[in-house]
């Protein structure tokens, strides 16, 4: 955050937009940009928070020794929160609308080296809580976890209407000729 015009842009900042801080901790939170903001060595990504942007993280449960992935949220603002079951390894964390994963497996010995797989990650979890654990990847020891190009994604704006056209031609010829077995109207002056 600086105004000498160096790092990386990360776009221009009106009244209530916030900047997104992610630590290797698996920590998130929501800030006001301001020039005075400073971060300290943990923090992995910064980004425009765009709310309805789904996160996706990948972590390792040390407890239960699984990957586990999940997509989610950022729910409250202003406050760091973890989004990672406590004790578990940050492996991936991405913004992609529509990301893409490969996993590449460990050869266990004496058997031959499992195929890649490719995950969708869109179609693989839906989005949840902040606080859901996610789903598990594999039970398999994964070697490698690489991100591919995402998927295209168009955001979907949505047209408020500000003009309603009537077709005048249907509504006088109904008007000026009244049917048989609808009542008239009458007007009444004061």
């Amino acid at each position: 955050m600086n105004l000498e015009e160096r790092g990386l842009l990360l776009g221009a900042f009106k009244g209530d937009d916030k900047l997104l801080v992610v630590t290797q901790y698996g920590t998130l939170k929501a800030v006001a940009p301001e020039l005075s903001l400073h971060f300290d060595e943990s923090v992995i990504h910064l980004e425009k928070w765009i709310p309805k942007k789904p996160i996706t993280a990948v972590y390792f449960d040390t407890e239960k020794e699984r990957y586990f992935l999940k997509r989610f949220l950022l729910e409250s603002v202003e406050k760091e929160d973890n989004f990672m079951k406590e004790g578990g390894i940050l492996t991936y964390v991405g913004f992609d609308w529509r990301p893409l994963l490969t996993l590449q497996y460990e050869k266990q010995r004496g058997k031959d080296q499992p195929s890649d797989t490719e995950i969708n990650v869109e179609e693989f979890i839906s989005v949840k809580g902040f606080k859901a654990l996610g789903n598990q990847l594999t039970d398999k020891k994964l070697k490698v976890i690489t991100l591919k190009d995402a998927l295209p994604y168009e955001e979907i704006i949505e047209d408020v209407v500000t003009e309603i056209e009537v077709d005048t031609e249907d509504v006088s010829a109904k008007s000026s000729k009244p049917n048989e077995d609808e009542e008239t109207q009458f007007s009444i002056d004061f």
